[in-house]
């Protein structure tokens, strides 16, 4: 009992004392387990009461596919990194299509599976330059990676992996976006444990509003362990002039009425620049989606981080 509650505690974004009895025990066994197993049976120490975390780790989620995951985490990840903020990108998505974009030529020796392993390497150690885009990536090691959801399941124990290779970068990094794959097995369990808020892109269909539920019991599964609020949701591929969209994004509003939502424009720009490596800003910088990532990085750090937020006519 007592480390699974300071293993708790160490990993809680809240990181505030707590009391863990034999009817919840059950419910933090495996991060007892885990912290076991990687500190050899040592105490973790608790977090001060005092203790701030300065690093926003945003998982990108939905398990719909073809909704814009990637371009949001490769584009808003430039346009913070572009405003002075330490980006480091996760691609943990088996499809590898963040690496692919970020690093297109290069073949990962090592990436986001190494931080679930036995004896895994310092997060520092996995992470690659990506000058264009001005952040950091680890990228997705492929069928290493599609090979360790097989052994998420097995041991749920290395689900919290993730959380605490990152947490050393605390300090260092202003964000932490994380791709997750188009689905809500282990590895979107593994980004959530890990998460201080939530991404949720979202296409302007009939099935976005209906998705949203498979999303939100997802977040009350993990919130025994680590409660993740909604940052932002973002509608990609946005049509003004479409009659359908408006509607969408209302019934959107409604259902999540609490979370910000942001718009990026249809264009065909955002798909050139990625055949291209390169972020919107860069490629096509007066283009309107260009702008609205732009809208969208500098509302998100203006709420999380504390920078002032400038008005747009």
């Amino acid at each position: 009992a007592p480390i699974c509650g300071r293993a708790f505690r160490h990993f809680t974004k809240e990181k505030r004392e707590i009391s863990v009895d034999t009817s919840i025990l059950s419910a933090y066994m495996p991060l007892g387990r885990y912290a076991l197993r990687r500190f050899g049976g040592t105490a973790l120490r608790p977090q001060s009461r005092k203790a701030v975390r300065r690093m926003h780790v945003l998982a990108i989620v939905n398990q719909k596919g073809g909704v814009g995951k990637t371009n949001v985490a490769a584009n808003l990840g430039a346009c913070l990194a572009a405003r002075g903020r330490r980006v480091v990108a996760i691609d943990a998505d088996p499809q590898a299509t963040l690496t692919k974009m970020l690093l297109p030529t290069a073949d990962a020796e090592a990436g986001t599976a190494a931080v679930f392993a036995d004896d895994p390497p310092a997060a520092e150690d996995l992470l690659i330059e990506i000058p264009a885009f001005g952040l950091r990536l680890m990228p997705s090691d492929f069928d290493r990676l599609e090979g360790m959801q097989s052994t998420l399941q097995r041991d749920p124990t290395r689900l919290f992996g993730l959380a605490q290779a990152i947490a050393p970068l605390d300090e260092r990094v202003d964000y932490v976006l994380i791709d997750c794959p188009p689905n809500y097995g282990q590895l979107t369990i593994a980004a959530l444990y890990a998460a201080t808020g939530v991404i949720v892109p979202i296409d302007c269909s009939r099935e976005a509003v209906g998705g949203l539920g498979l999303l939100l019991r997802t977040l009350r599964r993990v919130e025994r362990v680590n409660h993740v609020p909604i940052a932002t949701v973002v509608a990609t591929a946005y049509k003004a002039g479409n009659t359908f969209h408006p509607s969408i994004i209302a019934g959107v509003r409604d259902a999540l009425s609490d979370a910000p939502l942001y718009t990026i424009r249809d264009a065909i720009d955002v798909q050139r620049a990625v055949s291209q490596n390169m972020p919107i800003r860069l490629f096509a910088p007066k283009n309107g989606a260009a702008a609205d990532y732009e809208a969208l990085a500098e509302a998100l750090d203006a709420k999380l981080a504390g920078a002032p937020e400038v008005a747009r006519a």
